[in-house]
């Protein structure tokens, strides 16, 4: 037998386990803690993975088929091919995270969403210390807010921090009737918060704060 051939049977014979299936998304990648990054599937339950013959539930199974851009049948059975021809691997967009733009005239439960843009994993986190970009949305401004923002701005929009009450300055996206809204919040002093926008000022409790609170705009690009 030729050496091609037995390089091809050697790669057959690895596809035989899903351990050794998810080897080859691991070589892709270059390591567990990358595709752990961009699979959303944390590295300790990967580490699993290295012996296991069988594949894992569903969802796992989708999000690492997702990820690597590979067939979820060859990922789960090793039947079929591994990516159709002309298909990139998933490693080569690594660095790529795709963040929902929202339509600020829609409200949040309402999933309008006008398009994915791409925005760099490696730059997330190191600008803005973003590990999990998950959480993140982005909104086109609807009108002026100065000093910091001009009509049409790029807004990049952190949700977790609707989880939380604002513990001091800042811009903040909230849930209004029109839709969604940019303000900027400032902690009061009879331990309220003054909202200001565009013509507004008020103050509110922390239990209203709590039920309006989208996220924290945490960077402005320019207009689009």
């Amino acid at each position: 037998m030729s050496n091609h051939g037995v390089r091809r049977n050697q790669a057959r014979h690895k596809q035989d386990s899903f351990a050794g299936r998810f080897g080859l998304l691991v070589k892709e990648f270059g390591s567990r803690y990358r595709l752990a990054k961009v699979s959303g599937v944390p590295e300790s339950t990967l580490q699993q993975y290295e012996d296991q013959e069988l594949p894992p539930r569903s969802d796992i199974l989708i999000k690492l088929a997702h990820a690597a851009n590979v067939s979820i049948e060859w990922l789960a059975t090793g039947q079929g091919e591994m990516r159709a021809a002309g298909q990139l691997p998933g490693a080569r967009f690594a660095d790529v995270a795709m963040v929902e733009l929202r339509d600020i005239y829609a409200a949040l439960h309402m999933q309008q969403i006008l398009a994915f843009l791409p925005l760099s994993r490696s730059w997330l986190e190191r600008r803005l210390g973003i590990s999990e970009p998950k959480e993140l949305m982005l909104l086109e401004a609807d009108q002026d807010l100065p000093p910091e923002i001009r009509k049409m701005d790029l807004l990049l929009v952190d949700r977790s921090a609707g989880n939380k009450l604002p513990r001091g300055e800042g811009l903040y996206v909230f849930s209004v009737p029109t839709g969604l809204a940019v303000k900027r919040v400032e902690v009061g002093l009879k331990r309220g918060f003054v909202v200001t926008g565009p013509g507004i000022s008020e103050e509110l409790g922390p239990m209203e704060i709590d039920r309006l609170l989208v996220g924290k705009v945490i960077f402005r690009g320019g207009r689009v």
